[in-house]
């Protein structure tokens, strides 16, 4: 798994598995078969494709798109949409902006 600690700008595609402890100004997608664990921030939406698995420890200041991967938030979002056939896990103590929770 690979460590990125700094600052992206622009929309990232993870092509690795990563721990993100840094930030990412812009959206991120996680494909089919990826894992990202997200420590830092990012400042877009984050979409989590089929197939692909996503922890959030950190912040998410758009939207968490689920298409249908293995999605669990102990952090803070805006807000949380399933699109596929999964439901994101939300932990205690996770903080949703939005009232609604779409999905």
């Amino acid at each position: 798994m690979q460590d990125f600690h700094g600052m992206h700008t622009g929309d990232l595609r993870l092509e690795n598995d990563m721990d993100l402890y840094g930030m990412v100004v812009g959206n991120v997608v996680v494909p089919t078969g990826k894992y990202l664990i997200l420590h830092g921030m990012i400042t877009g939406d984050l979409k989590i494709e089929s197939g692909a698995r996503m922890v959030v420890h950190g912040m998410v200041q758009g939207a968490v798109l689920n298409l249908g991967g293995d999605v669990t938030i102990f952090g803070m979002v805006e807000i949380v949409d399933d699109q596929g056939p999964t439901k994101t896990k939300i932990m205690a103590g996770a903080m949703i902006s939005k009232s609604k929770r779409l999905g």
